[in-house]
């Protein structure tokens, strides 16, 4: 057993990281400087080169505590978004991105050089990330070290792994939804990359690098897999001093964001290692300036975008996307924070759907709520803390800080599952929210041990699911197979069932006008003019909560004005993220048409 104790998060000393935007038109990014305190700084930084995909999700608020913590130990750090990924400008379909994103950890590594003024570097990344800044390394003076946890020996692995990844989840969902896009790409995971990227991913193999990335390397491996010995001995075999060691914590940090653990013994083996790579300023150096790089940028055509800090003590943050000209409209939009994930929102669709709406002539903010994305402080996080807290709070703060930007009179509200959850009970603290888009509602209320029981039942999924299902020849086969737990699925239906007598029992006596009752908070919104979408994907484990408080469809308050219900057709593919390129395509589609019909 590993005798390994970790700092105390609490006591991580480091300023605030510094928002910026960097590099050429093309290949423009966003980023985040964390500059130790300047009685502490070193003449070394380090730049944090991101995977790919789902897995930025995953590993985000992990980046953002390593970055935190090697800024306490003297050394400058940068972390970032590749172009047309994350914040930043672009979208998967521009042309040559892996030459961008290779170039971009170029340019991050100017850009720390410029703004902490140190000249000694050392790159680190994660899975594909440090496939990526193994190729960039090459085109890197100053280099002094590498290191990588878990990298892709070669792009052809790294699409392998994706390929078997979308046959899973496909097969686990009981479905075929197609992972190949029109152009020959790949759909993964919510994730797209193009024919083209597919391509010169597939190109890259670091075992024919001719030359290590740096003269010290660090390879650290997963604890859950047998470790690849290949890199460290290619790279020792062309002149590189290679440390390889194994670290805990890859298979709980890349769950998904709410349920994720920082991997601290990880984290404090790479600051152990960076740290003896550091080496005192022997002058006094002149950094430049951030300013002008904070300013707004254009993210797409006639669409700018801006970090933005609000809330008390300004710890809240997000990212600002407006009309490049014209006069904005009145009402603007926010984007709630979906589970612990950070701003850009599942599948990215909070970026893409914000610079849509930008385009037509609305304000936008996507933000993270405290404690989540670069919200607050790093921590731990107890499990349903997103529900437990009146994390709604911040998203009024984000609401009040939209009414302070020119012309703005009215906010409307969007989020998926605990983001609908928190847009929710945020309409019915703010009457200055005048709607709200709330996709798969999972709960009105907090009840930890519903939530807990049917967490524990596995998701258990709506009773016209199973149903379906069990007309199916390949249900009978998985069912004699002894796969389908049938034990769990009935507590999960029964739990349901009791759930929707005790809420029936409830309006028996008291009537539906108690002010508790879903169905008069709606009915409350509805009178003061706020209109309200309740959209949900088919068999979505929210259903039995709509049915439960509102009725089937919601039939006992969609006679209300401005009260809807809305079911995604089941040819979209939708899951309860909108993982499905479909699906996305059709929440852009109804989310810009609502707008445009309801709100000025």
């Amino acid at each position: 057993m590993s005798d390994f104790v970790a700092p105390s998060l609490g006591s991580i000393d480091a300023p605030r990281a510094i928002p910026f935007y960097f590099g050429p038109e093309g290949r423009k990014c966003f980023g985040w400087l964390h500059r130790p305190a300047s009685d502490k700084a070193t003449n070394l930084g380090v730049v944090l080169c991101n995977p790919l995909g789902y897995d930025v999700m995953c590993a985000h608020r992990s980046y953002r505590y390593i970055a935190t913590r090697l800024a306490a130990e003297g050394i400058a750090t940068v972390r970032f978004d590749y172009p047309s990924g994350g914040d930043s400008p672009g979208n998967v379909d521009d042309p040559d991105r892996v030459a961008a994103w290779i170039s971009s950890i170029r340019d991050a590594c100017s850009e720390i050089k410029r703004h902490a003024g140190v000249t000694r570097l050392v790159l680190f990344g994660l899975r594909a990330g440090g496939t990526l800044a193994a190729e960039a390394a090459r085109g890197i003076p100053d280099l002094v070290g590498f290191a990588a946890w878990s990298p892709f020996v070669s792009g052809t692995l790294l699409i392998r792994e994706l390929r078997a990844l979308a046959g899973m989840t496909s097969q686990a969902e009981g479905g075929t939804s197609s992972i190949i896009r029109a152009d020959g790409g790949l759909h993964v995971a919510g994730f797209a990359l193009s024919l083209q990227t597919v391509d010169d991913l597939q190109k890259i193999s670091l075992t024919k690098l001719a030359e290590p990335p740096a003269s010290c390397c660090l390879l650290m491996a997963r604890d859950d897999l047998p470790s690849d010995s290949r890199l460290s001995k290619h790279w020792s075999a062309v002149g590189s001093r290679v440390l390889s060691v194994t670290v805990p914590g890859y298979a709980q940090m890349m769950r998904d964001a709410f349920e994720s653990s920082l991997p601290l013994e990880a984290v404090e083996t790479l600051t152990d290692w960076v740290k003896n790579l550091r080496t005192p300023f022997e002058t006094h150096v002149e950094v430049t300036d951030l300013a002008n790089q904070r300013a707004r940028v254009p993210a797409a055509p006639g669409v700018l975008e801006q970090a933005e800090w609000f809330g008390p003590g300004l710890e809240l943050s997000g990212i600002s996307s407006r009309p490049e000209s014209g006069t904005p409209k009145r009402t603007a939009i926010l984007f709630g924070t979906v589970g612990a994930n950070h701003r850009i929102g599942s599948n990215r669709l909070h970026v893409e759907i914000g610079r849509d709406l930008a385009r037509l002539g609305y304000l936008s903010l996507r933000m993270d709520i405290g404690g989540t994305g670069d919200s607050g402080q790093v921590c731990e996080r107890e499990r349903f803390w997103e529900y437990k807290r009146d994390t709604h709070l911040d998203i009024v703060e984000g609401v009040e800080w939209l009414l302070r930007q020119p012309r703005v009179e009215a906010v409307v509200l969007w989020g998926i599952c605990s983001g609908a959850y928190m847009c929710y009970h945020a309409a019915l603290a703010s009457e200055s929210v005048s709607g709200a888009l709330l996709f798969n509602l999972q709960l009105f209320r907090w009840r930890e041990q519903e939530v807990k029981e049917n967490l524990a039942r596995g998701r258990v999924k709506s009773f016209a699911f199973y149903a379906r299902k069990a007309v199916e020849i390949p249900t009978w086969r998985r069912f004699l197979a002894g796969s389908i737990d049938v034990r769990s699925i009935a507590g999960g239906i029964a739990a349901r069932a009791t759930k929707r007598i005790k809420v029936g029992l409830h309006q028996m006596v008291f009537g539906s006008s108690g002010a508790g009752l879903p169905r008069h908070q709606i009915a409350q919104l509805s009178k003061r003019g706020c209109r309200l979408s309740f959209v949900c994907t088919p068999e979505d484990t929210g259903l039995h909560e709509i049915r439960i408080h509102l009725g089937a469809n919601a039939s006992l308050v969609s006679h209300l004005p401005g009260v809807e219900y809305v079911e995604v057709g089941q040819d979209t593919g939708a899951d309860h993220t909108f993982t499905a390129a479909a699906a996305q395509h059709w929440v852009k589609s109804w989310t810009q048409a609502q707008i445009l019909k309801y709100f000025s």
